[in-house]
Order: C-alpha cells, then sequence, then structure tokens
C-alpha cells in the first residue's frame, strides 16, 4: 500500500503506526519524509521507523541499503547495520558475510578480533598459522597441513569459501 495523499495518512494507517508518525513530526522530521519510511518497509515494519531513520542517518546509508540488509538479517538485526556498514568501509562484503556465516550477525563487533584472512588452501593456512605462531619447527621437518588442519586447527577456526575467522 503506498501513502499517496499524506493529508489522509492518519485514516489509512493503523493506529500505533499513527502515533509513531506523528511522535516523529514533532521531533522534526517532515510528514514526506516519515511516510517514505513506511511505504518503503511497509507498515509491518513501521514499529522499527525511528530506528530506521536514526540508522540511515548515523551511517550515510541509502533506504535501499538498509532494506537489503533488513531483508536478509531480519529487522529485529537492524541494530548491527552500522556495524555492518562500518566493516564494509574497510572489509570486502565477502569477508563480512563469510564472517556472518560463520557465527551471526550479531557477533560482527567480534569481526576483526577474529579475522585471519583469505587463503587459497588449507595449506596455504596451515603455513601461515605455523609462521606466525612461535613454533620453532625445523626446516628439515615436513608438515602434513591436512593433517594438522583435521587433527588440531578445524577445532580452534571456521572456515567459509576461503576466509578463515578464530572461534569466539
Amino acid at each position: 500500500m503506498s501513502i499517496t495523499l499524506t493529508s489522509n495518512y492518519q485514516e489509512v494507517l493503523p493506529a500505533a503506526i499513527v502515533e509513531i508518525v506523528d511522535e516523529l513530526i514533532e521531533n522534526d522530521y517532515t510528514l514526506e519524509e516519515v511516510l517514505e519510511y513506511v511505504d518503503y518497509f511497509g507498515v509491518e515494519n513501521a514499529v522499527y521507523l525511528q530506528e530506521l531513520i536514526d540508522v540511515v542517518e548515523n551511517t550515510g546509508s541509502t533506504l535501499n541499503e538498509l532494506y537489503d540488509f533488513a531483508e536478509e538479517y531480519g529487522y529485529d538485526n537492524i541494530q548491527y547495520f552500522e556495524d555492518y556498514v562500518g566493516l564494509l568501509n574497510s572489509y570486502q562484503e565477502q569477508e563480512v558475510r563469510a564472517f556472518i556465516e560463520c557465527f551471526d550477525v550479531s557477533d560482527l563487533r567480534h569481526f576483526e578480533e577474529t579475522y585471519e584472512g583469505y587463503f587459497e588452501s588449507t595449506d596455504d593456512f596451515v603455513d601461515y598459522v605455523l609462521e606466525v605462531g612461535d613454533y620453532n619447527i625445523p626446516d628439515w621437518i615436513c608438515v602434513d597441513a591436512n593433517a594438522t588442519w583435521n587433527s588440531a586447527l578445524r577445532f580452534d577456526y571456521y572456515e567459509e569459501d576461503g576466509y578463515y575467522f578464530r572461534h569466539l
């Protein structure tokens, strides 16, 4: 339902939503702006109206970006959109999506502390772990990377599409 006439919004929208819209108008938002959010996100999500407006303003994002996030991760997870956008300023979207697959959108604040990087193979990741760790393995010893991953490292890390994260 598109609200085309701003003059009849009080007759068209449910009373609880009208109350939210009126409150937002009292707080310096224009009626047209508020109704644009109602139209865009739907009346069923209008209870999140203030949060939606705040998130778009705080992140400099578009309604479309917020809508896509809400559709994919749920309207009850909108509070994590700011973390999501912040990470996209420093990391690729595939990295952030891989993290969400391994953990949850609500864990985004832990992304940087858990992210190890992208590796072409498990062998490359095991080599990386051995290199950054202080294991002092002599050069003449051959490490079976798959056995090392399967017997030990897979319990300490998540992997999604080549992106590796330490367990929380």
